[in-house]
């Protein structure tokens, strides 16, 4: 399943030493029935903060990454190989590595040709 796994990434996704797979567990905290629904999408959210920190901080070390959000379609695939704890829903992974070629920030628009202030 390993080997699969590999040629799967190998063939579609990043060449990257070390991937990061972040997971929710899908348990409920008990709130109000009126937020009990929407529950799920703060922790995907919550998740996805952290995920970009950890983006941010490995981009200021010099190191390349890139957020692979599509893994509903290798979930299955994943946790056979990373078995992890029941409940858990994968919701993204992070390649993390040194890029093959440095790349240089592009120049930065004017805050008001990407900010509209309603």
């Amino acid at each position: 399943m390993l080997k699969k796994l590999q040629e799967r990434l190998d063939q579609g996704m990043y060449r990257a030493p070390i991937y990061v797979a972040a997971f929710l567990k899908l348990s409920k905290k008990g709130l109000k029935k009126d937020y009990s629904d929407i529950e799920e999408l703060w922790g995907v959210e919550s998740v996805s903060a952290a995920l970009e920190n950890i983006s941010l901080a490995a981009t200021a070390l010099g190191l390349g990454t890139c957020w692979i959000g599509v893994v509903n379609f290798l979930e299955e695939e994943f946790n056979k190989v990373l078995r992890p704890p029941e409940g858990c829903r994968l919701i993204a992974i992070l390649p993390l590595g040194v890029p093959l070629k440095q790349t240089h920030p592009r120049p930065r628009k004017e805050l008001n040709e990407v900010v509209r202030v309603v």
